[in-house]
């Protein structure tokens, strides 16, 4: 409470917690014996100064695009939990393209390391040779820059998309379409990952493709797609959805043309499994690793260097597609402890 600011005496202790100054006068006094607190000589209530050894705290930023998510949330909570681990300080820093200063300004800060979600653009030269001095304490998460020379985190493989197809058509569909809103080329990856599905099973499948700008709601345009879509006849009754949020637009649009979701049309993703759970109806999705796991390593990367990637591997992700996590929207009843599956995307 008083990080930045005095603190006061036992008087006016006592007034702002409601009780007597004798008793705030024995709690100060208590902290003062403990080392809590220290009096100056001029009787103003201090913390004590720390050690060396307890000064050396490690600083973080989390360099994020200037919209809310439930993804980006997940990604800060997650570096929160494990910097616990190593002494460290996190600092959240927005943007709104590559040429915002909070960009440059970051990538000339003191810290020990930076995470950045990329936007969807290209990095400009400028900012890329910037970055690319700083390479040994650059993370990016949920995009893969590995082919830059930087170590990546994600917990979700585009490739996976095909896993949603095949689940789609197990139900006795020949046809799964994709539906994509988002810009960006993770996003973009899932919908070739859907495509190698199509074609691996040898069904058809049409990709309704239009993106959004960034900081766009994409949701809206999902509705909008497919409501036009559906109505038609030109959409199919099996859509896969690169983001739950294109899966919120669709299913609004379904419900306005009088279809039972989950019944007159399967649909499911593959992300945020502890957002999807809770839908209405819950959503078909893959129950993804818990991304801490994989932030982890990258703390250990910072810390220690190359030497702790698997065989050199910039990118930190899992080796294997998790199980599915069946839900309402491909017709099944949901059957997912909430329970468990929040304590799962805990720190242990």
């Amino acid at each position: 409470m008083y990080l930045d600011q005095p603190i006061p005496g036992e008087r006016a202790l006592a007034a702002e917690t409601g009780v007597s100054y004798m008793t705030a006068r024995k709690a100060v006094q208590q902290l003062v014996e403990q080392n809590v607190l220290t009096r100056a000589k001029n009787g103003r209530l201090e913390a004590p100064q720390l050690t060396d050894a307890k000064q050396d705290v490690h600083t973080y930023v989390l360099l994020t695009p200037a919209f809310e998510s439930f993804g980006y949330q997940n990604i800060r909570m997650s570096i929160e939990r494990v910097m616990s681990h190593f002494n460290g300080v996190l600092k959240v820093s927005s943007y709104r393209h590559w040429h915002d200063p909070a960009l440059m300004s970051a990538f000339d800060g003191d810290w020990n390391g930076i995470f950045i979600i990329p936007p969807n653009a290209g990095i400009p030269k400028l900012l890329l040779d910037r970055m690319l001095a700083n390479r040994d304490r650059i993370v990016s998460v949920y995009s893969d820059l590995t082919e830059l020379g930087f170590v990546s985190v994600d917990n979700s493989l585009e490739s996976w998309a095909s896993v949603m197809v095949e689940h789609l058509a197990s139900l006795g569909h020949d046809r799964v379409d994709c539906l994509n809103t988002q810009p960006g080329k993770d996003v973009l990856n899932r919908v070739e990952g859907w495509k190698a599905g199509v074609d691996m099973l040898g069904i058809q499948g049409r990709c309704f493709n239009d993106q959004v700008e960034n900081f766009d709601f994409n949701w809206v345009r999902a509705y909008e797609i497919a409501l036009k879509e559906l109505k038609s006849g030109k959409m199919a009754n099996a859509v896969f959805c690169t983001t739950l949020a294109t899966c919120k637009g669709l299913a609004r649009a379904a419900y306005e043309l009088g279809m039972e979701l989950g019944k007159d049309v399967h649909y499911c993703t593959m992300d945020v499994p502890y957002e999807s759970i809770y839908e209405i109806p819950s959503v078909t999705t893959l129950n993804l690793y818990p991304l801490h796991h994989y932030v982890h390593k990258s703390f250990e990367w910072l810390e220690y260097g190359d030497g702790v990637l698997v065989d050199g591997k910039l990118l930190i992700a899992p080796d294997q597609a998790p199980d599915l996590l069946l839900g309402e929207s491909t017709g099944f009843a949901s059957k997912a402890n909430r329970t468990k599956l929040n304590e799962t995307y805990k720190d242990s």
